[in-house]
């Protein structure tokens, strides 16, 4: 039977298209010449604690924010009975803010945005290089060596992504008529270090030795390109869809290992997509053996909204359905530190558990955007069921909820819409 007459192309719908041959229907070149520039760099004022302001003046495209983070190079002997678990940038960085001209500023933790980033990796690798680039574990004489001293940390951001498949557009700060403001709030940089037996922390007791950002910004190659010079920005207004997270809630377990149920509170009026969520224990993160990205999944999780069932994962089945929803599995390889004599590190997988309202779709064309709705929180109760991985009163639930939205920018100014 010939291509032609063949019975599937008889019965299957759709346009035809050359796969072929290159041709202006399947082929796509960006409108805008840019080039990229990483030139912008700002040091931390506050090294061991406190705020720090990055400022970027309203110019180009903003691609993305990085942050590193150097510690202290010891001398021989300083290190003993000392460590620091992998992911520390993460773990210092207490909570991140940002603010897009006259917008309202908004606030999430660290860790929320480290769990935002991994979730949003295409391979197991990629997250794992993630964690690690944001700090390596260090014992003893690795404190001496300034090449594995630093932490590069990715600010997961709602206008940008730590990957280039699926990355959004850039924020279009040459349309604004003020800077964007970042802060890092740090802890800290002894609370973040494991102290055993005849270990000292002074060395650390003056903070990093330097800290900085760094933006990734688009240049455009004519700036009769922008908006700014094609469009009367002051009655026009330019939407761009982002993906926001708001700051976590942390809700003390009960002391049981049988299902409880916690209510979820504190949502805005918006398109909730999902909850993220993930169990931590206090007694993991303590001054002898520092595990503060030690991450648990809830167990026999069950989301309930006005009465209707929404999430459902026995038996620990929520790790089977967040892969097939997603890019890669829901955790990422940890290293979780003890002490006995000396430290030591065994590996342990760290998860969480995506719950989900809005449908699975993931576009094949990178450039393009689908919106998806989720669940529209109103006036009735998210009820969370869940269990704890053994009846320690110490637990904690870390709850993430995660939104449909845009950056409305116009005169001059911008505003996020839920």
């Amino acid at each position: 039977m010939s291509h032609a007459t063949s019975v599937q192309m008889e019965l299957i719908q759709g346009k035809c298209e050359d796969i072929y041959y290159a041709n202006p229907e399947v082929t796509k070149k960006s409108c805008i010449p840019t080039k990229v520039t990483t030139k912008y760099t700002q040091a931390f004022n506050s090294l061991n604690g406190g705020t720090n302001v990055f400022t970027i003046p309203p110019n180009y495209g903003l691609q993305g924010v990085a942050v590193t983070l150097t510690l202290p190079t010891l001398t021989a002997g300083q290190g003993a009975n000392l460590a620091i678990s992998r992911g520390w940038g993460y773990a210092l960085i207490k909570q991140i803010s940002y603010r897009v001209a006259g917008s309202t500023q908004f606030f999430v933790t660290g860790a929320q945005m480290l769990q935002h980033a991994l979730k949003r990796m295409t391979n197991q690798q990629a997250k794992d290089d993630l964690l690690t680039l944001g700090g390596s574990y260090i014992t003893g004489a690795g404190f001496e060596t300034p090449a594995v001293n630093r932490a590069y940390v990715f600010l997961d951001l709602p206008w940008c992504k730590a990957t280039s498949e699926g990355m959004p557009v850039p924020l279009p700060s040459d349309i604004l008529g003020s800077q964007v403001q970042i802060t890092v709030e740090l802890n800290p940089l002894v609370s973040e270090i494991s102290v055993n037996s005849t270990g000292s922390l002074a060395p650390f007791s003056g903070g990093l030795v330097s800290a900085s950002f760094q933006v990734q910004q688009l240049l455009m190659a004519s700036r009769d390109d922008s908006l700014a010079t094609r469009e009367n920005m002051a009655t026009h207004q330019y939407v761009m869809p982002v993906e926001f997270v708001q700051q976590e809630q942390v809700l003390l377990c009960a002391a049981s290992d049988q299902i409880q149920s916690i209510t979820a509170t504190g949502f805005r009026a918006g398109s909730v997509k999902s909850i993220e969520a993930w169990i931590t224990k206090d007694s993991d993160d303590v001054a002898g053996a520092r595990n503060p990205l030690k991450w648990y999944i809830p167990q026999d999780i069950q989301v309930t909204y006005a009465g209707d069932v929404y999430a459902r994962f026995d038996a620990g089945i929520s790790q089977l359905w967040n892969l097939v929803n997603g890019k890669s599995s829901p955790y990422v390889n940890g290293l979780t530190t003890s002490y006995a004599g000396g430290y030591s590190t065994a590996t342990q997988q760290y998860g969480w558990a995506t719950l989900p309202f809005a449908q699975t779709y993931d576009v094949a064309d990178p450039s393009e955007f689908m919106l998806v709705e989720g669940l529209n929180v109103t006036n009735g109760i998210v009820n969370i069921a869940f269990k704890t991985p053994t009846n320690a009163a110490d637990y904690r639930l870390h709850l993430s909820y995660i939104y449909n939205a845009s950056a409305v920018f116009s005169q001059s100014s911008c505003e996020f819409v839920f």
